[in-house]
């Protein structure tokens, strides 16, 4: 086994679970919104890799998305949000690089400009 360094600085994780007795992320439209994500991501030139998972416990929530290394979570998202969400991206990209301020503290503020809710926790809704 070899350690190597990152290819990217974060993992975004988007939901693409599809079933078919209960709500789930792909009757929100989530692979579409992941490959819309993917694509404004690479054209941005971001060093992020946006990745399609499964269940992430929010499905009733609508499109799931977790930002990985800062460990932040995004529900009901859309492909109308993906300008913002590369905003966010960028500027915690650029946040992280100055440390200016930081992702962690500014979460409220971005969670009021997008108008979305964090998943709660051990979600009894979704049953995943």
């Amino acid at each position: 086994m070899q350690e190597i360094s990152p290819f990217f600085n974060k993992l975004v994780l988007v939901c693409v679970n599809d079933r078919t007795e209960k709500s789930s992320c792909a009757h929100f439209g989530s692979e579409a919104f992941a490959d819309a994500l993917k694509q404004q991501v690479r054209e941005a030139g971001l060093p992020i890799k946006v990745i399609k998972t499964s269940c992430l416990g929010a499905c009733h929530q609508g499109i799931s998305m977790v930002i990985m290394r800062s460990n932040k979570w995004f529900t009901n998202t859309r492909e109308g949000d993906i300008p913002r969400i590369l905003e966010i991206l960028q500027s915690t990209e650029q946040d992280s690089k100055t440390e200016i301020k930081t992702f962690e503290n500014r979460i409220d503020e971005i969670f009021d400009e997008l108008e979305i809710t964090t998943p709660k926790k051990n979600c009894k809704n979704c049953n995943c």
